[in-house]
């Protein structure tokens, strides 16, 4: 059986795509934001001497680590009104799911960079007098935010992939988009390739975006 490509429909819904990236853009915007927040702290946990302390952010790194993220999504979106009567929209429901899976990886990533700094830095600060909270701010953190930047942009670019799957939760994101127009055009191999086209545009746009920052910090720690 012969499959003739449509190029009208490609370049007709293309356009259609691209818009729905913004949906995509600011679902991952606000879960890296808050996956972010999350992972410095527990991060900074993670690196406690309390035996305590470093229990839940690991317990929270191991579960979430170990499920994969369309499990984690439909229980957020069906299992919150099930057992706790807390219905929450589609979107709301899927920024929540990606925060708290992204969040897991940033925690290790951020304990990472953390922990590969000497101690005598540490040290150095007190010694200049510097407080706790002034030597992780001024000496600690800026340092492993240069070394944890590749990682980071990693994983952004693989959380631009993983909201695909949020279209399981009907949030209208680029799949989810794809998906409707596949249903009234019955041409799903030049949609689903227009919105190939759509991610990798994205994606290389942070990779490159990524690379740029990584040798802008390189250069100015030379300079310094």
């Amino acid at each position: 059986m012969s499959y003739t490509f449509e190029w009208g429909v490609f370049a007709t819904y293309l356009p259609v795509l691209f818009k729905a990236a913004l949906v995509t853009a600011e679902t991952v915007a606000a879960s890296m934001i808050l996956a972010t927040i999350m992972g410095v702290v527990l991060g900074v946990l993670q690196t406690s001497r309390s035996a305590l302390a470093r229990t839940i952010p690991t317990a929270y790194v191991e579960v979430w680590r170990g499920v994969p993220f369309l499990v984690q999504v439909l229980w957020t979106y069906f299992g919150l009104p099930l057992f706790l009567g807390i219905t929450l929209p589609s979107l709301v429901a899927g920024i929540l799911s990606l925060t708290l899976w992204a969040g897991a990886y940033l925690t290790e990533i951020f304990r990472g960079g953390i922990a590969s700094i000497p101690t005598t830095q540490k040290y150095a600060g007190y010694a200049l007098g510097m407080t706790p909270r002034r030597v992780f701010t001024r000496i600690i953190l800026p340092q492993a935010f240069r070394r944890i930047l590749p990682p980071y942009v990693s994983q952004l670019v693989v959380t631009v992939k993983m909201s695909s799957i949020l279209s399981v939760i009907n949030v209208d994101e680029i799949t989810k988009r794809a998906d409707n127009i596949v249903v009234v055009t019955f041409r799903p191999f030049e949609v689903y390739m227009a919105a190939a086209l759509v991610y990798f545009v994205i994606l290389f746009a942070l990779a490159q975006l990524g690379r740029y920052a990584e040798k802008k910090l390189r250069a100015n720690v030379l300079a310094s």
